[in-house]
């Protein structure tokens, strides 16, 4: 039986772009979302001679397209944004859905930059609010995946992370239990708000309670700094998403 604490309720959600930079932005008046870490395969059916029942074979697949309802909000940055980068045709790496909406420990889906770096989202339709008499103006957002999303649901913060530069930099904490938040070997990590570069994107090495190591030279790993948190700092870590089978299919 699933515990009741692994059940979320989405009247928190949230989208933001500019994630972890001084310029972030909530999307804002959304009524409903869904978060892109789904896959769609396509099939054959193989029918043969002296079989009575046919076969179902994947012959490849795609990353399931997002698609968000929103209230129109005149004038609204975040909407405008989102209306330009369809126009634009922009890839956001940037952009994180979030399941229950706080920067610094909410749990959060977005691209996997340690397993796909190239991994990015566009926004496919920004479609025209309607409306009725006595009703909002309404309309749909979707955007395409290209390349892994993951989950972030280990998190971190304030001003107790020290971070340490070096050959496998380090970020240690003198109260926090990082075992017991969640962080474990070979998750994809995200800083936010540790000096200037952010947010950076790493892979851990190993975890012990008070001391995470980062793998040397993956990711963002040379530009860990010597560091002490301040209150918006803040560590996110996920299970990369397995792309060992995208490259090719054996049948």
């Amino acid at each position: 039986m699933a515990l009741a604490g692994s059940y979320k309720v989405a009247s928190n959600a949230a989208v933001r772009v500019h994630c972890g930079m001084t310029d972030e932005m909530l999307i804002r008046g959304l009524q409903s979302i869904s978060l892109p870490i789904g896959f769609t395969m396509n099939t054959i059916t193989v029918s043969s001679m002296g079989e009575r029942i046919d076969q179902v074979l994947p012959t490849g697949g795609a990353f399931e397209e997002i698609t968000v309802n929103y209230n129109f909000v005149v004038g609204d940055a975040s909407q405008t944004y989102l209306m330009q980068a369809s126009l634009n045709n922009t890839e956001i790496q940037d952009m994180r859905f979030y399941i229950d909406d706080n920067q610094l420990c909410g749990d959060f889906a977005t691209v996997d930059l340690i397993s796909d770096s190239g991994a990015s989202y566009r926004v496919g339709t920004f479609s025209s609010p309607q409306g009725s008499k006595n009703d909002l103006f309404t309309g749909t957002v979707s955007f395409l995946p290209a390349g892994a999303s993951t989950l972030f649901i280990a998190h971190a913060n304030g001003v107790d992370l020290d971070f340490a530069a070096g050959s496998g930099a380090t970020i240690t904490s003198t109260v926090q239990d990082f075992v017991a938040l969640g962080f474990e070997a070979d998750m994809t990590i995200i800083i936010d708000h540790m000096d200037s570069e952010d947010p950076l994107h790493c892979k851990i090495l190993s975890v012990g309670t008070n001391l995470i190591t980062l793998v040397d030279g993956e990711g963002d790993e040379d530009t860990v700094t010597t560091f002490t948190g301040i209150a918006t700092t803040s560590i996110h870590a996920g299970t990369p998403m397995d792309v060992s089978g995208q490259d090719s299919l054996v049948c």
